[in-house]
């Protein structure tokens, strides 16, 4: 049902305006959007999948995202029609309509945020989106404050061998300052999940273990494939 296609020019708004409009359902109270397809079927392999040949969606022209949230989804959308994401995490595009009873107002993890959307990307294979919000992630990274929500999150909903992985385990690294026996403590080894701690103590015992992060080191297998990595 997913494709990844080939790497080429966006479609103008313009022109994708004068095709099909695809209605997608997003979050458990089903918030309703009307999005061009020849935008969604060019940013997304899985929107590509999903249109295309005789599957249900292609149709019906709607597609059913209830278990997405609509904070991430409303990142996604804002990047597709401007290229740009949607300002810093406080802006409200940022925000889900439908949070979690536990995120009262106020108490909101804009990192989490971040992580949502990046998963995100992931699903919908958004090569583009992912690129834009690694680099953004990359600058605030260090500052934030959630950091065993975001590891735990990011383990539960990325490949392990996803550049974002990489980075978390990198910056844990450098920024905290520990020793591999110190992944034994209970007050790490209870909160963090056990392939970041193998990941940790990998990178702690490795040559890289003092080594400072460079955007420069996180190459996307798209980069590589189009020479530019």
């Amino acid at each position: 049902m997913v494709s990844k296609g080939k790497a080429k020019a966006p479609p103008l708004v313009s022109a994708a305006a004068s095709q099909d409009i695809i209605t997608v359902y997003v979050g458990a109270n089903r918030k309703q959007y009307n999005l061009h397809k020849a935008l969604l079927t060019h940013h997304s392999g899985y929107f590509r999948g999903a249109l295309s040949g005789a599957w249900a969606e292609a149709q019906d022209r709607s597609v059913n995202l209830e278990h997405v949230r609509t904070g991430p989804f409303n990142v996604f959308v804002n990047w597709m029609y401007t290229g740009k994401l949607p300002g810093r995490f406080i802006t409200e595009e940022w925000n889900d309509e439908d949070p979690d009873p536990e995120e009262v107002k106020g108490n909101r993890s804009e990192m989490m945020d971040f992580h949502r959307a990046y998963a995100l990307a992931d699903m919908l294979l958004v090569p583009g989106l992912k690129r834009a919000l690694f680099d953004l992630g990359f600058r605030f990274l260090e500052r934030c404050s959630d950091f065993p929500k975001c590891i735990v999150y990011a383990y539960a909903n990325l490949p392990e061998n996803d550049l974002h992985i990489r980075l978390l385990v990198d910056s844990f690294c450098f920024h905290k300052k520990l020793a591999a026996t110190d992944m034994a403590s209970p007050e790490i080894a209870n909160i963090y999940p056990k392939q970041f701690l193998l990941h940790v103590i990998a990178r702690l015992v490795g040559p890289d273990r003092d080594k400072p992060l460079s955007r420069e080191d996180y190459v996307f297998e798209d980069d590589k494939k189009d020479g530019t990595g």
